[in-house]
């Protein structure tokens, strides 16, 4: 039951969120709202960040956790960053529908297959 109403509510987001970006964001570039959505999302998270015990004095003494760090910059600015620059392309160039039906294909067959191989 938990399954169904998240997967109701994700499209439910995705759509008002590919609506917006086609009809009302038709003059900003994909990596404009990109970059906005990043800006916009940075304050929560270093507030939660500051909040949690991230391990700070670590930073400057332990090489690992510097390290580790770095590769969660890296795949959020290659992963995500990318993606979603790459799905804001895919929404100004297509219909809203046909962009959301390619995105929610595409993460729904990586959900089965990830619980496939559970």
């Amino acid at each position: 039951m938990v399954c169904t109403s998240c997967s109701v509510s994700t499209a439910l987001c995705y759509s008002i969120n590919v609506n917006v970006i086609k009809y009302k964001l038709q003059g900003v570039s994909a990596l404009g709202i990109a970059l906005g959505n990043f800006i916009s999302i940075s304050i929560p998270a270093a507030l939660v960040l500051l909040f949690s015990d991230f391990p700070f004095d670590q930073l400057a003494k332990n090489n690992e956790v510097t390290v580790s760090l770095g590769y969660v910059f890296i795949l959020a600015l290659f992963g995500t960053a990318l993606a979603k620059v790459m799905f804001n392309t895919l929404v100004s160039i297509s219909t809203p529908v046909f962009s959301i039906s390619t995105h929610l294909s595409f993460t729904n067959c990586s959900h089965w297959m990830g619980n496939f191989r559970r």
